[in-house]
């Protein structure tokens, strides 16, 4: 397999990896709680932008993709966060599996 090479220097954009959970509400629902675990360095690629009309409301969709250095706890649960921004992570994969980097595609909250 051909090795995926990218730039260190690139990693320049410091994220905070939080972890999403289900808790009981102690009504017999769940509420969704927010964990932080850890930061990461990680370079953002802007990948496209939608504007779409549905249910007659204007919904904007904003693509990236987060590459960082491989980390075993990271899932597709997961968010990353960069100053006031959010990013759910869509899919994730190490692209030349040798536990380098991984590639994150996501998509930006609240834009």
């Amino acid at each position: 397999m051909k090795r995926a090479r990218y730039d260190p220097g690139g990693l320049r954009h410091c994220f905070t990896l939080v972890g999403l959970s289900a808790q009981p509400d102690g009504c017999g629902g769940l509420v969704e709680t927010e964990t932080v675990k850890g930061t990461l360095w990680g370079q953002l690629k802007p990948r496209r932008a939608v504007q779409e009309r549905l249910a007659d409301q204007d919904v904007a969709e904003v693509r990236h993709t987060v590459i960082v250095r491989f980390r075993s706890d990271i899932s597709s649960k997961d968010r990353l966060q960069l100053n006031n921004r959010a990013f759910e992570i869509l899919t994730l994969h190490d692209p030349d599996e040798r536990n380098a980097y991984l590639v994150c595609e996501t998509r930006e909250i609240g834009r």
